[in-house]
Order: C-alpha cells, then sequence, then structure tokens
C-alpha cells in the first residue's frame, strides 16, 4: 500500500523514505523527499536544475483519525540559470500541497465552499442575473509578512512543548522564550496547533452600508471612484477615498475591464454582491448549529457544500446537528444513542466531547429532560465579578458587602423610603 497516495493528494512529486508513530504523542511523522528533476524559478519561470542546498521542511498535515499527521519534507535550493533575474537562489514549490512559508498543508474544506460560491451568478429580485463582485486581493508581500510570523508563532509554540516535555516550569519557559506566563499556558492548554482563523471583525468595513447605493450607481454608469466617493459623502460615509477605490477596482476585475479605465461602447454585465458572505470557522460554526428555518437558500447551499467536502466534516456537521436538535426539543431517549456515535466517532474533538458529557451524565441528562435552567444564576455571577472587577484594587470587604447585598432593588411597584421621599419633598437650601 502506498502510504502517500493514501494520506496526500495524488501526483505530488514525493517519494516516503521513513514513517514513525508516537503513540505516547499520538503523533504519525512521514519523512518525504522531493523527486522534481526540472524546476522553474517563481520570479522569472526559467527552468533549471542546478541545486544549491538541502533542508527539512516541517509541516502539520490534516490529522488521521485521532493521529497526528506531520511531514518532514527534504526540499532543495536551487540556483536560478537566468542572469539576468533577481533572484539568484531560491526554494522548489510544491503548491498543490502548500503555500511558500506556510507550517500546514493547505486543504480547507471552507476555501473549496468559498471559492465554487465566488463561481455562481447571483440572481437579482427583478430576474435579472448578475455576476458576483469578486472577494478583496491580498498583495503577495502581505500574505508573505503574515506567513512568516504565523510560523515564527508556531515554532514558539513547538519550542514551548519541547520545553515543557523536558520538565521545565512556565515561568523558565517565558523566561527562555521571551514571552509572558499568559502565553506559554495557552500554549499549553493547547494539545495541537490550532488552525489560524480570521478575526471577528472580518468581513465587516465601514463601506458595507453603501454598497447597495454603490452598486446601484456603478450599473448605472457612473464608473469613477473620485465621483462616487463624493456621492457617499452626504450620506454619512466617513471612510476614505481609498477604499472607494479598491472596491471599485473590484468591480472593474468582475466585469473585465481593464483597471481605471471605462468601457463607454461595450455592453457590461450587471455586479451584485454575493448572496452569502464567504465562511469562515466561526460562521460555519453558527450555521451548523443554527435553526433549520431560519436558513436562507444561499445559507442551505453553502451547508450542503461544506457537507460534501470531506467524510468528516459531514460527521462532525450530522452529529452536532443532532445534539443540538435533542438539546433545544429536550429528547433524552436520544441522549444515550448520540453518546455512544461521538465516543466511537473518528473525530477526537467530539470523542473529548463525549467524554466530559460521560463525566457529568446525571447533569447533562437532567439538562435535556427538565424545563429548569442555571442561566439566571450563571448570569447574576457573571454580574457580581463584573462589579468586583470593576473595584478591584478601590475597595474592601465592606463596601463590596454593601454594594452586593445592600444595594436598593429598583421595580416597577416599589415605593421609595421615607427618608428619601421627605428628601426629595424638602426645598433646597438657600446658598
Amino acid at each position: 500500500m502506498d502510504l502517500v497516495a493514501c494520506l496526500l493528494p495524488a501526483g505530488l512529486p514525493l517519494h516516503l523514505e521513513t514513517w514513525s508513530l508516537d503513540e505516547t504523542a499520538a503523533q504519525l511523522t512521514l519523512r518525504l523527499t522531493a523527486t522534481q528533476t526540472l524546476v522553474h524559478c517563481p520570479v522569472c519561470r526559467f527552468p533549471t536544475q542546478r541545486i544549491h542546498s538541502h533542508y527539512t521542511r516541517t509541516v502539520a498535515d490534516l490529522p488521521w483519525a485521532h493521529l497526528h499527521v506531520v511531514l518532514q519534507l527534504g526540499v532543495r535550493k536551487f540556483f536560478c540559470a537566468n542572469g539576468r533575474c533577481t533572484r539568484s537562489i531560491f526554494t522548489e514549490r510544491l503548491p498543490q500541497l502548500l503555500a511558500p512559508w506556510a507550517r500546514r498543508t493547505q486543504r480547507p474544506a471552507l476555501d473549496a465552499v468559498n471559492a465554487a460560491m465566488r463561481q455562481q451568478p447571483v440572481s437579482l429580485p427583478d430576474g435579472t442575473v448578475a455576476v458576483p463582485v469578486p472577494p478583496p486581493a491580498t498583495p503577495p508581500r502581505a500574505q508573505q509578512q503574515a506567513a512568516q510570523r504565523a510560523a515564527q508563532r508556531q515554532a514558539t509554540y513547538e519550542q514551548v512543548w519541547a520545553l515543557h516535555r523536558q520538565g521545565w516550569t512556565v515561568p523558565v519557559i517565558a523566561a527562555q522564550v521571551g514571552h509572558s506566563r499568559h502565553t506559554i499556558e495557552r500554549y499549553l492548554r493547547l494539545p495541537t496547533w490550532p488552525v489560524p482563523q480570521h478575526r471577528s471583525t472580518y468581513g465587516r468595513s465601514v463601506l458595507n452600508p453603501y454598497k447597495v447605493f454603490l452598486l446601484e450607481r456603478w450599473n448605472a454608469g457612473c464608473r469613477t471612484a473620485m465621483q462616487l466617493f463624493r456621492e457617499l459623502q452626504p450620506r454619512g460615509y466617513t471612510g476614505s477615498y481609498r477604499r472607494v477605490a479598491a472596491y471599485a477596482s473590484r468591480l472593474r476585475q468582475a466585469q473585465g475591464l481593464p483597471p481605471r479605465r471605462q468601457g463607454r461602447r461595450q455592453t457590461l454585465p450587471v455586479v451584485a454582491e454575493p448572496a452569502s458572505p464567504p465562511l469562515t470557522p466561526r460562521r460555519a460554526t453558527w450555521l451548523v448549529l443554527g435553526r433549520e428555518d431560519k436558513r436562507a437558500a444561499a445559507e442551505t447551499q453553502q451547508l450542503a457544500q461544506l457537507h460534501a467536502q470531506d467524510p468528516a466534516v459531514a460527521e462532525a456537521i450530522d452529529l452536532a446537528q443532532d445534539f443540538t436538535t435533542l438539546v433545544r426539543q429536550r429528547q433524552p431517549e436520544r441522549l444515550d444513542p448520540w453518546l455512544q456515535r461521538a465516543a466511537t466517532s473518528t473525530l477526537e474533538a467530539l470523542q473529548r466531547f463525549a467524554t466530559g458529557l460521560y463525566e457529568d451524565y446525571n447533569a447533562v441528562k437532567a439538562g435535556v429532560t427538565m424545563p429548569w435552567s442555571n442561566g439566571p444564576v450563571e448570569g447574576h455571577i457573571n454580574r457580581l465579578k463584573m462589579l468586583k472587577r470593576q473595584m478591584f484594587g478601590r475597595a474592601h470587604l465592606d463596601l463590596l458587602s454593601r454594594r452586593f447585598l445592600l444595594a436598593p432593588r429598583r421595580g416597577p411597584g416599589r415605593e421609595p423610603r421615607p427618608q428619601a421621599a421627605a428628601a426629595a419633598r424638602a426645598p433646597p437650601a438657600a446658598a
């Protein structure tokens, strides 16, 4: 059996040298070497066979059952045979497996779903079909800098775990790697290096409320970014002109226009924003856990495409939706079969989740059976903790107890105290 063909995409120029299994760390390590005989320079695309040196590149791949898969790639550096090229030495690329500077193979299901949704036309309310606006492009230099920062963070994470396995304490590790104790503790709580996620404000822009007006004016023939910017300012737009110009550039790209030129004698297609935003891990989670009757048609299509990407993703979606259904509808008879499915799943995260539910089985069983909840109690605890932290360093126990226990309770039917009422009726003292 060819282990590379089972774990990696077909057609890769890689040869499996050795492999090792660490049962303690639940990690499968594959040592591979590149077999390309002719490579091309990434700058001038000139072919070459002159090898400069060899080095090992360590990347993480998708997990295999409960095992973490690590690839140790033996790749080479080459001399560029083009004397006029600005880069004399370069590293061979494996674009089907991973991006330059990346520390993790690139085969996420969300990217495949987003790419498929971007190519589909957008149906407008009047029945016409519009071409979708392409996503904003990230400059190559910014991508390279982000990949370098991510690689540096992952190298620090691996160093922290290596020192932790040697018995080093958290303060000593923090002093060695030059990070805070909070960062070291957070790294040690992560059994594996997590997949980078977008920030919580990903996709939000100061231009979003005005895109409908921009598309209306653009489809009407106004394709000058400065004119659009001037028309947006009286409507309350507080952003910059560069943001409007960048969006206009994306609209030109959707219609096939050259940059900063206006096709006057062409019949251009109508452009519109995609029906649903691109999927991120956070949005995909809400899409899976959301109620079916509240999903839009585009969201249902996104979820179906995500379900068809990978058997492991499909299994996770099915188990998550079944669990939310039995909790919302209070179906205690379905809890034990679900726990058995999750415990025997191929996904390690669901196995750990099922183990945690088994450890607190009585409380979980009561939670999906009885109509009562400890949510109000948790809300009061959260409020009290917030008040305590607001007064930290400025109050002792006597003031905290007065604010927590003796605070006046204001209600619609509660009358003020007699002293307070008399003070309110008394005339103000003369100055």
